[in-house]
């Protein structure tokens, strides 16, 4: 039986409030904002209190396992990847193409309007970032672009959320990360914004058909154009060799 590949969460320990304001400056992904700080910082320090010390991921190690079931997250821990291992045949899959995702990403993100001369990927979550800033430029500026869309004009506000998240999220299915967790929780948000005189003429099943008509055909189009620039890894670098 052959083992399968994939990415292991590394943890670290955190101690004191030294430990939790050095961890949060070196992984800046973790937040947005000065609200999002504090908030993050808030969530170690009553950890540290409760408890003595606080685990967080500091990255990922290369392991083998001989069933998927053996990938299960541990409830105890801050942060998994088992969302981002479910799928270990795709590029995503064990987290061991990351890197030849992320460049295959780079090549695919003009396509959509975005420059991307170096993504900074630590996760599976930054890969879903990246693929929404494609979905939000194409969507918003030329959703003509894409084939087997019925309204050629861009949508605002919630729905144009909505559409963004459903496209991103296809699309780094295709791919092999299973981000429905946060897919959905952005998606419930953006629902419930729509304003209550569309969903009276229209019907909230009707804004969201079109949502998911649109998202669908940005995830075909991203999933066309990506494929297509990660399987000339092969011959370009050989990254299926690299692990990170």
């Amino acid at each position: 039986e052959r083992p399968i590949l994939l990415s292991a969460p590394n943890m670290i320990t955190l101690k004191d409030e030294a430990d939790v304001d050095k961890y949060l400056a070196r992984n800046g992904y973790l937040y947005s904002d000065k609200k999002g700080y504090d908030k993050m910082k808030a969530r170690y320090m009553k950890k540290i209190e409760s408890d003595g010390k606080a685990t967080a991921l500091k990255g990922f190690q290369t392991c083998y396992v001989y069933d998927i079931s053996q990938t299960k997250p541990n409830s105890n821990l801050d942060h998994d990847n088992y969302e981002e291992i479910v799928h270990p045949d795709r590029p995503l899959g064990g987290m061991s193409g990351m890197r030849a995702a992320v460049k295959a990403l780079e090549k695919t993100a003009p396509r959509f309007g975005v420059q991307a001369p170096g993504f900074c990927m630590q996760d599976g979550s930054d890969f879903y970032l990246a693929v929404k800033q494609c979905a939000e430029s194409v969507l918003a500026g030329s959703p003509d672009m894409l084939p087997g869309i019925t309204s050629p004009y861009p949508k605002k506000g919630a729905a144009h959320d909505m559409e963004v998240i459903i496209g991103a999220s296809c699309a780094c299915q295709s791919a092999g990360l299973d981000c429905l967790d946060s897919a959905s929780k952005g998606l419930a948000q953006a629902i419930g914004r729509v304003p209550k005189e569309d969903i009276r003429l229209r019907g909230l099943s009707g804004i969201f058909a079109e949502c998911f008509e649109r998202g669908s055909a940005f995830a075909s189009e991203f999933e066309k154009t990506f494929m297509k620039a990660y399987r000339q890894k092969d011959k370009e670098n050989g990254y299926d060799e690299i692990s990170i």
